[in-house]
């Protein structure tokens, strides 16, 4: 299944309780925080001018792989 593009202008954005195996998210000007209750199989998001936090919630089982980028700022490890 194609995902569906989250795609907000401006302002702090939200997605939280997502089970989607893949799931695609390009913001500007703001937060994007993104909450999953399974590990997702693939996850694109991309904020110009803020930043992009994506989580699964406590208990979630399995595991995801991970490969964060920048143009600018820091990516934690």
């Amino acid at each position: 299944m194609t995902p569906s593009p989250v795609t907000p202008t401006g302002g702090n954005t939200e997605a939280t309780g997502i089970a989607s195996g893949d799931f695609s998210a390009q913001a500007h000007d703001g937060r994007l925080k993104v909450v999953f209750t399974k590990p997702p199989q693939q996850v694109d998001a991309s904020v110009v001018g803020g930043n992009v936090n994506v989580t699964c919630r406590p208990g979630a089982s399995g595991t995801a792989p991970v490969s964060p980028r920048t143009t600018t700022g820091r990516t934690p490890r």
